[in-house]
């Protein structure tokens, strides 16, 4: 998610960049570093990479609280959760865990038949503050036994002890020990904790697990003595069984270790037929002979049907029970705020099926054109400059390929390192591939209060410096949008910041920005109950870094006659060639070619964005007709895609 640009060496030896500073697609017609990123060196050799860098919190609040069984961990899991302060970790210990810590040098006085949550909150000094006591009583009113909690450096080391010598310990009193890594919905933690008991202790293994709770990646460490006869096997035997379970509950293999030698085997439980032959098109592409990293992510990268000994993973698959279903189903997991729908749902039925469970999707753009529709038009939406583009807030999708057979693409869990990102690549596509039938979305909690504050005033030059010192803030995480309309008189521009909390907290929120705004002799107004804003699908976006976008939509705005939204933390220009108010009210174009100056616009500024490692689009025009080593790729894939 934070990987803007990669440099990389391919197996011919050629040095290629895909992507760079502005976190687009460069020179190239397709988002190539989609599948770079996460290939654990099975396409090429990377030698430089360009990252989304985040402003330090000024604060943070540390708490540690132990429970007295599962149920009541869980309870406090699923509200730290859904909770306004946004934890930035939720990690949990099993009374195993705890106390193999109370049982060594490194004890801290924990109970030891309990289990241990370590939680934290950090932002903006005022805000976390101001949240610091609401923390600890959602701790205790989930049942904690005990909950401590310090904003002090030294103390808040000494809440996280206990959880960062865990590890460590498991080498010291083990001569071997495996981490397993894979995620689940949190609703099936129980269960799967519980297989994780009954098997280790049926083996004779020891088991103790320490994981980060909140996405619901567990890491069960299994310790053992790899000398003695049997023993890995026993692991391994667990493992499968646990693998098994866990596709079986809508998991996945891999939430941050990726595929190594143990998980290539369960591959299959993950991809049906079609879907394994679509992820084994990629190192197709780029190593076909499987000489970088072998046994990595796929043991075996070959189709059905080859003539080498032990079959192929497709015919594995098939003749696996166990193995994931084929397609998404309809579903709304209020616990992991997760959501399958159609991708022709519109945002009135998305919001209707979320609302009941306090929950929103904060990303819809135009009010009545379809899901897949606004994907088509833009990869980012109102709430793009907190939680992400949205590729990153669509986790899974069902595919319709282009002979109409549908595919399962992506998972139903909200982190995921279980091969090639085929999800996002095609997300990023112009359709060739296909078209999405269904979306998984992530959802966000949803507070009571929605306002929108505006910030006006007649110096162009302090609106912008405003601008940069809000984004250089760790404040700009806690807004769903900071954006700069531009009109198409060139007259003026205005700062939108869109807001959704507690209503208690919306003074704070209203202090600094007043603040912000008067330090820079500018004007703020707010208004409290609005909604999100929605400025209709855009003809046409542009990408490029955050420090030139504003500079670029004024230039667009007053060069072309257009109106200009620019998404400043992210670098994205949309651009509109009615009014916005037209576009998102589903107007009719009044011009009668729009492709022409859109075509206008793109050719002038296109260069510059492609050399930042930017991009364009336009749902309008074609993107360029590929070129060289680019369209031997594309007719590659076509072909795999094609023949499954």
């Amino acid at each position: 998610n934070y990987v803007l640009g990669v440099e990389v060496i391919l197996l011919d030896g050629t040095v290629h960049r895909f992507g760079g500073p502005a976190g687009g697609r460069g020179d190239w017609r397709e988002d190539w570093k989609r599948l770079m990123v996460g290939s654990e060196g099975t396409l090429g050799a990377f030698t430089r990479f360009w990252l989304r860098l985040l402003p330090r919190p000024e604060k943070a609040w540390t708490y540690r609280a132990t429970f007295p069984d599962l149920s009541s961990a869980e309870k406090a899991i699923h509200a730290l959760a859904a909770h306004a302060s946004f934890p930035v970790a939720i990690e949990l210990m099993d009374p195993r865990c705890v106390a193999l810590v109370e049982n060594s040098p490194m004890a801290v006085g924990l109970p030891k038949d309990s289990f241990l949550i370590v939680t934290e909150i950090d932002g903006p000094a005022v805000l976390v503050d101001a949240r610091a006591q609401s923390v600890a009583e959602l701790l205790t009113s989930a049942g904690a036994s005990s909950v401590e909690f310090s904003d002090d450096e030294t103390q808040r080391k000494k809440l996280w002890r206990a959880r960062k010598v865990a590890g460590g310990l498991m080498g010291q009193m083990s001569p071997d020990f495996l981490v397993q890594d894979a995620v689940i919905p949190k609703r099936a933690l129980a269960e799967l904790l519980q297989l994780v008991y009954d098997e280790a202790d049926a083996a004779g293994v020891p088991a103790v697990n320490v994981f980060h709770a909140g996405d619901g990646n567990l890491h069960p460490n299994f310790l053992f003595d790899s000398g003695k006869p049997g023993e890995l096997e026993k692991v391994e035997a667990i493992s499968k069984r646990l693998m098994q379970r866990v596709v079986a509950v809508g998991g996945t293999l891999s939430g941050e270790h990726g595929i190594g030698n143990d998980k290539t085997a369960y591959m299959p439980l993950v991809f049906g037929a079609d879907n394994l032959k679509l992820q084994l098109a990629v190192p197709k592409l780029f190593n076909p002979n499987h000489q970088l990293n072998p046994l990595k992510v796929f043991a075996s990268r070959r189709f059905a049907g080859s003539a080498e000994q032990g079959g192929s993973m497709v015919d594995a698959c098939r003749n696996d029970a166990l193995q994931a279903s084929p397609t998404f189903v309809p579903f709304l997991d209020a616990v992991d705020g997760t959501i399958c729908c159609s991708a022709d749902v519109t945002a009135e039925e998305l919001h209707a099926q979320c609302q009941p469970h306090r929950l929103r999707y904060p990303f819809v753009i135009d009010s009545r054109a379809s899901l897949k529709d606004q994907v088509a038009a833009t990869g980012f939406g109102p709430a793009s400059s907190r939680f992400g583009p949205l590729c990153d807030n669509i986790m899974g999708m069902n595919w319709r390929l282009p002979d109409g057979r549908i595919v399962r693409v992506g998972e139903r869990v909200v982190k995921s390192t279980t091969g090639y990102d085929l999800l996002r690549f095609l997300l990023n596509s112009d359709r060739r591939f296909g078209e999405p039938v269904d979306f998984v979305l992530r959802l966000r909690p949803a507070s009571e209060t929605t306002s929108l504050f505006w910030i006006t005033g007649n110096a162009s030059g302090s609106l912008a410096k405003l601008v940069s010192e809000l984004t250089a803030t760790c404040w700009i995480h806690w807004f769903d949008s900071v954006d700069v309309l531009f009109d198409r008189t060139g007259g003026t521009f205005r700062v939108r910041i869109a807001l959704n909390c507690p209503s208690i907290e919306l003074p704070v929120y209203e202090q600094f920005l007043a603040g912000l705004a008067a330090s820079h002799g500018l004007q703020m107004t707010s208004d409290r109950d609005a909604s999100s804003p929605v400025d209709g699908c855009p003809d046409f976006v542009l990408k490029t870094t955050p420090d030139r976008v504003l500079s670029l939509a004024a230039r667009v705005s007053a060069e072309a006659a257009v109106d200009c939204v620019a998404l400043c933390y992210n670098g994205v220009v949309h651009g509109y060639l009615r009014s916005r108010e037209q576009s998102s009210a589903g107007d009719k174009f009044e011009l009668s070619d729009p492709k022409e100056k859109v075509e206008s616009i793109i050719l002038q500024h296109a260069r510059s964005l492609l050399d930042a490692g930017g991009d364009w689009h336009s749902r309008h025009i074609s993107r360029e007709v590929p070129q060289g080593l680019e369209a031997k790729w594309l007719t590659m894939l076509e072909q795999e895609f094609g023949s499954l």
